[in-house]
């Protein structure tokens, strides 16, 4: 018999029993009628084993992140980012050699582009640049943009992705919007143990969301702390509090006199 059923009083049982019967269902099925489905996971376990991120090399490839890159500008920008006319131009001519996906003025600068699939599905992409330290060398990469497509979203790809990262291609930073660490330290902190700000990539434009940078790369910066809520939470608020002053400063200074 289902467990909510053995839990109810006889005289509710004896109810249920009898509305069970007349709509012709078991106990179980008139229970269990108005519960939401379970949701099908997508990839058989074979497939789930088969976690991969490979760069974008092909023409193939780099169609199939241009596809993407085109889906992730759309939403981030119907969220009131804005994205450069280099995107553009990227997602446009992705196999172009020198401006295309993993084109020559991305690797020169060490930043790549990778398919992530599981099995025979392309769940997404993620991009990459690189961290130098202050003798301008390499020390690690840091995570730029991440895309999941929405079939495939709500099952921790994403999260699989920060992992491989940092496991496989050394990243030791990621830059992110404030709202995304704001109540989720914990889990950020499984792979960074420190947060940042940089003046210079404070706000989003236009609209205006904080970037923060977490990492757990040796960074200088004025603005910086554990990665922990009441390290995140007093320090942001106390940045912003300052910034707005600032900003008012600044208005008062444009009045006409």
């Amino acid at each position: 018999m289902h467990t909510e059923f053995d839990t109810m009083s006889p005289a509710r049982q004896i109810y249920i029993q009898k509305r069970a019967q007349k709509k012709g269902l078991t106990v179980e099925a008139y229970i269990t009628r108005n519960q939401p489905k379970a949701r099908q996971y997508p990839f058989t376990m074979q497939e789930d084993a088969q976690f991969t991120i490979i760069k974008a090399i092909t023409d193939a490839a780099k169609h199939q992140v241009a596809q993407m890159g085109k889906a992730y500008k759309t939403e981030y920008e119907q969220a009131g980012g804005k994205m450069t006319a280099e995107t553009d131009n990227i997602y446009n001519n992705p196999t172009d050699p020198v401006r295309g996906v993993n084109g020559s003025l991305d690797t020169d600068r060490l930043c790549y582009t990778y398919l992530v699939t599981i099995g025979t599905h392309t769940v997404g992409m993620v991009q990459t640049g690189t961290t130098i330290d202050d003798d301008q060398k390499p020390i690690g990469t840091f995570i730029n943009d991440v895309y999941i497509r929405p079939e495939y979203r709500g099952w921790g790809i994403a999260t699989r992705i920060y992992q491989y990262c940092v496991d496989r291609l050394q990243s030791n930073a990621i830059t992110i919007s404030y709202d995304r660490v704001r109540g989720r330290c914990d889990y950020w902190s499984k792979w960074f143990n420190r947060w940042i700000i940089d003046p210079h990539f404070l706000l989003q434009k236009p609209n205006g969301q904080a970037l923060m940078v977490l990492t757990s790369a040796e960074h200088q910066s004025d603005v910086q702390g554990e990665m922990t809520e009441s390290s995140v939470d007093t320090n942001m608020n106390n940045y912003f509090k300052g910034l707005k002053k600032l900003q008012q400063k600044m208005a008062r200074q444009m009045e006409p006199a």
